[in-house]
């Protein structure tokens, strides 16, 4: 009996630990930055070979790698834990740092195509696939944000897009990606509600164990009582069986007078 309830509730911690997890890296702001970074990295890499020398891309990659210190320092030791409240904190922060690096993008785009005019060979592929890819599967948590981002990235790099071919084929792109970010958002909500029912399951676990120990204190107290009364009918069955023994004997005696009240009252 004893050792079923450690069983279940070691089995409860981790459940409780694997929902925690996938819960954390569904609204994580890390993932993001850290693929954004190696992604922005990787390009910056193959633009510096193909220019030789080095690209302006590297920008790209010092926004990254300021998003994620600031990241790492605000949020690494704030809200630890695996409660619901703990865990909803934690979405907060990674919601704004979310956003953070999202806008973090549009700017890259806005200043490398609008401001500055820095053109490369891969704009192409970063512009129309690999930053939209990153805002509808990545950065973003819900459809509704990732349409938002997608539609304003779109107008950034309209200029790749007056052709009916290039056009049509960004947005059949996004709407795979809305597809993916919708089963993301889905897969996200079933997690968030998987800990709720688990943080109320194991308030009703605590409940009813509480429970059942008033009630074993409760069946404990009454047990005492039964014998404590059990003996005090002993003692007085015991008393009388003395009493009758010896009101026997004294009538059994030659000459023995049974003893009887006596009617005169006490002065």
């Amino acid at each position: 009996y004893q050792a079923r309830p450690a069983g279940e509730l070691a089995g409860a911690d981790q459940a409780r630990k694997e929902l925690t997890l996938v819960a954390d890296l569904l609204m994580s702001a890390a993932i993001p930055i850290l693929l954004a970074l190696l992604v922005s990295g990787w390009c910056a890499v193959t633009d510096s070979i193909m220019r030789g020398t080095a690209s302006f891309v590297f920008l790209g990659c010092l926004a990254n790698v300021l998003n994620l210190s600031a990241y790492y320092m605000y949020c690494k030791f704030k809200h630890p834990g695996e409660s619901l409240a703990a865990t909803a904190r934690r979405k907060e922060v990674n919601d704004v740092f979310r956003v953070l690096e999202v806008l973090t993008a549009l700017v890259y785009v806005a200043m490398c195509e609008h401001f500055f005019g820095w053109q490369s060979a891969l704009d192409e592929d970063i512009y129309r696939f690999h930053m939209p890819t990153f805002y509808g599967v990545v950065a973003t948590n819900t459809p509704i944000d990732a349409t938002i981002v997608l539609t304003l990235h779109g107008v950034l790099i309209s200029h790749f897009l007056f052709d009916v071919q290039t056009f049509f084929g960004y947005l059949q792109h996004c709407v795979m990606l809305l597809s993916a970010s919708w089963m993301k958002h889905q897969l996200a909500g079933i997690a968030k509600e998987s800990l709720e029912v688990h943080e109320q399951h194991a308030d009703l676990v605590h409940k009813n164990r509480t429970q059942a120990r008033t009630v074993d204190k409760t069946k404990q107290a009454y047990e005492d009582k039964s014998r404590e009364y059990n003996e005090m009918h002993r003692v007085a069955r015991e008393a009388v069986q003395s009493l009758t023994q010896e009101v026997g004997l004294s009538q059994s005696k030659p000459g023995g007078v049974a003893p009887q009240l006596s009617q005169t009252a006490p002065p």
